[in-house]
Protein backbone atom coordinates (compact mmCIF):
# COMPACT_ATOMS: atom_id res chain seq x y z
CA UNK A 1 0.00 0.00 0.00
CA UNK A 2 1.39 3.40 -0.76
CA UNK A 3 0.97 5.47 2.49
CA UNK A 4 1.23 8.48 0.62
CA UNK A 5 -1.68 8.04 -1.78
CA UNK A 6 -3.48 6.48 0.99
CA UNK A 7 -3.57 9.65 2.97
CA UNK A 8 -4.54 11.89 -0.03
CA UNK A 9 -7.42 9.59 -0.37
CA UNK A 10 -8.48 10.25 3.14
CA UNK A 11 -8.26 13.84 2.55
CA UNK A 12 -12.20 14.39 2.16
CA UNK A 13 -14.73 13.76 5.07
CA UNK A 14 -15.84 10.61 3.25
CA UNK A 15 -14.21 8.21 1.16
CA UNK A 16 -14.74 4.76 0.07
CA UNK A 17 -11.81 3.66 -0.78
CA UNK A 18 -9.31 1.47 0.48
CA UNK A 19 -11.47 -1.09 2.12
CA UNK A 20 -10.52 -2.58 5.26
CA UNK A 21 -8.49 -6.40 4.63
CA UNK A 22 -5.43 -7.74 5.86
CA UNK A 23 -3.08 -5.13 6.02
CA UNK A 24 -5.61 -2.29 7.31
CA UNK A 25 -8.01 -1.38 9.49
CA UNK A 26 -10.06 1.81 10.79
CA UNK A 27 -10.76 2.63 14.42
CA UNK A 28 -13.20 5.03 15.63
CA UNK A 29 -10.98 6.13 18.96
CA UNK A 30 -11.91 9.29 20.19
CA UNK A 31 -10.39 10.03 22.89
CA UNK A 32 -8.64 6.49 23.78
CA UNK A 33 -7.46 3.89 21.89
CA UNK A 34 -10.17 1.12 21.99
CA UNK A 35 -10.10 -2.45 23.52
CA UNK A 36 -10.22 -4.20 20.81
CA UNK A 37 -7.15 -2.50 19.12
CA UNK A 38 -4.64 -5.35 20.64
CA UNK A 39 -6.69 -8.01 18.69
CA UNK A 40 -6.09 -6.01 15.50
CA UNK A 41 -2.04 -5.66 16.48
CA UNK A 42 -1.75 -9.13 17.59
CA UNK A 43 -3.05 -10.54 14.28
CA UNK A 44 -0.75 -7.60 12.09
CA UNK A 45 2.42 -8.97 14.66
CA UNK A 46 1.90 -12.34 13.01
CA UNK A 47 1.13 -11.33 9.42
CA UNK A 48 2.91 -9.47 7.49
CA UNK A 49 2.09 -6.33 9.09
CA UNK A 50 -0.71 -3.71 8.90
CA UNK A 51 -2.04 0.15 9.19
CA UNK A 52 -4.47 0.89 12.03
CA UNK A 53 -6.03 4.42 11.64
CA UNK A 54 -7.71 5.52 14.38
CA UNK A 55 -10.10 7.97 14.28
CA UNK A 56 -12.17 6.95 10.93
CA UNK A 57 -15.61 5.45 11.48
CA UNK A 58 -16.67 2.94 9.21
CA UNK A 59 -20.51 2.69 8.67
CA UNK A 60 -22.08 -0.71 6.95
CA UNK A 61 -22.09 1.44 3.52
CA UNK A 62 -18.34 1.32 3.58
CA UNK A 63 -18.19 5.12 3.08
CA UNK A 64 -15.70 6.00 5.85
CA UNK A 65 -16.20 8.63 7.47
CA UNK A 66 -13.13 10.83 9.21
CA UNK A 67 -14.31 11.60 12.71
CA UNK A 68 -10.68 13.01 14.30
CA UNK A 69 -9.22 11.89 17.73
CA UNK A 70 -9.37 14.42 20.63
Amino acid sequence: MDFINFIKDMGTSEFTTPKEGLHLEFKTASWKLPQNIWETVSSFSNTDGGLIVLGVDEPKSHHYKIVGVD
